[in-house]
């Protein structure tokens, strides 16, 4: 995918190692265009619902969902536990932190075609995640489209089976 203004805007890496898409939030124009960028990445895969992983995946999915006419599910992060019944499961990601994820039960319907949204994918552990919770809930995950994506396994594998679009990738 092309280099976009909003790329320049990004910050790769600071404390908390984490791709810093705020001060694209904070330009309305390149804000825009991201949004555009993402919904027509989201558009690709002809989904159904498209969701989000807690926390920067929600502004993501959501504004992409809102730009195709689509429904947002949320995929939480707990430290307890979840207050609704939900799909939930453990998982360590590149924080080395042990999160919990979970989606509400009766939010996906059997056979809904998913795309699962976030800001990045470093060592893949809250998309493979989300992924069996979308399995578990009914959801079949047709694609998966981030911000950035590091070269991992994950990675790797989703793109060779054509479900990740990266707006942007390691190296570029």
């Amino acid at each position: 995918m092309a280099k976009a203004s909003y790329v320049r805007l990004v910050e790769y890496r600071p404390p908390g190692n984490y791709v810093e898409l705020h001060p694209v939030y904070r330009d309305a124009a390149a804000f825009r265009e991201l949004i555009a960028d993402l919904a027509a990445a989201v558009e690709r895969f002809r989904p159904d619902v498209i969701l989000g992983v807690e926390s920067q995946g929600y502004i993501l999915a959501g504004a992409a969902a809102a730009a195709l006419a689509r429904p947002f599910v949320q995929i939480q992060k707990w430290s307890g536990r979840p207050k609704l019944p939900s799909h939930t499961r453990r998982t360590c990601d590149y924080s080395k932190e042990w999160k919990q994820l979970g989606v509400r039960k009766g939010s996906l319907s059997p056979g809904d075609r998913c795309v699962i949204v976030d800001d990045w994918i470093e060592t893949g552990a809250q998309i493979e995640c989300a992924m069996e919770l979308v399995a578990r809930a009914g959801g079949d995950v047709v694609g998966v489209v981030v911000f950035h994506a590091d070269d991992g396994p994950l990675a790797r594998q989703l793109e060779q089976d054509g479900r990740l679009i990266a707006l942007d990738r390691a190296g570029d």
